[in-house]
């Protein structure tokens, strides 16, 4: 007993030593526009975002041809599954002026449904495949479509990671703009 008590005391001195400093965590979160909506309707309701198991974590995942790369002291800000669609929201909002919200609204509104399916990369690009269903707020299909984004990557720095994905979700957001109410 005596010398598990020496032996936990050694652990937690050794992990608070002074001058001893955990690496610092950086918070990346994907660049938008600002944009206020000058519409008041339809809104588009954004509904949280499916993500692949691998991606539902809150450190930074790179894959790269079949390898996974954890950056433990890189951080995304919010899960993906809810900074995604905010992302295609303030993007769209800034494009058509539509009121975007990520609950739904009692009027009636539009729902756009994403999917993230791919986050990684692939020859030295940052790829981004996305799969959209818009629908009516009574539950009328009016569109579905898969697509994949790219964009360059210079290096591996997580950084540049986030803000060539951030240039993906412009390109995403800019095909779907089409399909929705014009001004």
């Amino acid at each position: 007993m005596r010398h598990a008590a020496l032996l936990l005391l050694t652990i937690l001195t050794g992990c608070l030593m002074p001058g001893s400093r955990s690496e610092t965590v950086v918070f990346h979160a994907f660049s938008s526009p600002s944009g206020l909506a000058d519409r008041t309707q339809p809104t588009l309701y954004l509904p949280r975002a499916g993500v692949p198991a691998g991606l539902r974590r809150p450190t930074l995942v790179i894959e790269r041809l079949g390898s996974v790369l954890v950056q433990d002291s890189h951080r995304w800000l919010a899960p993906l599954e809810s900074a995604v669609p905010e992302a295609v929201g303030r993007r769209l909002t800034a494009l058509t002026g539509l009121p975007c919200a990520s609950q739904p609204p009692a009027e009636d509104h539009f729902v756009l449904h994403a999917d993230l399916l791919r986050m990684d990369v692939v020859d030295g690009l940052a790829r981004l495949r996305l799969r959209f269903r818009l629908e009516t707020s009574a539950g009328e299909r009016r569109h579905e479509s898969e697509a994949e984004w790219s964009s360059p990557l210079a290096t591996d720095e997580p950084g540049e990671f986030v803000a060539a994905q951030s240039s993906n979700l412009d390109k995403a957001a800019a095909s779907l703009v089409s399909l929705l109410p014009k001004r």
